[in-house]
């Protein structure tokens, strides 16, 4: 009886383990963003991600900083890298969820 209960404490911990390790992989291996754009509004930048299909971004479509244009030429960058470039000197932020 004990051991029977000992193999199925190894396996559910193998599972979870397994599990947690795939869930790991599968955010790592976010597509990187190649993007290239002259002076565009932050919200326009922020639509075409979307456009790509890998991201969803949720925000106020009323703040003034989503107005202000950018340059942006990115070449496999991370999201955060992107969101970094943009949004600097704004007063805007992020955070990132991810749902696996």
């Amino acid at each position: 009886m004990l051991f029977k209960l000992l193999i199925i404490m190894k396996l559910s911990l193998m599972f979870i383990l397994l599990s947690v390790l795939q869930a790991h992989a599968g955010v790592s291996a976010q597509r990187s963003i190649t993007l290239s754009m002259r002076q565009v509004e932050i919200e326009k930048v922020l639509n075409k991600i979307e456009k790509e299909g890998e991201f969803r971004f949720l925000y106020n479509y009323d703040l003034n900083s989503l107005k202000k244009k950018v340059d942006v030429d990115f070449e496999e960058s991370s999201i955060n890298e992107v969101l970094n470039k943009i949004f600097a000197n704004t007063d805007l932020t992020y955070k990132c969820w991810g749902i696996i």
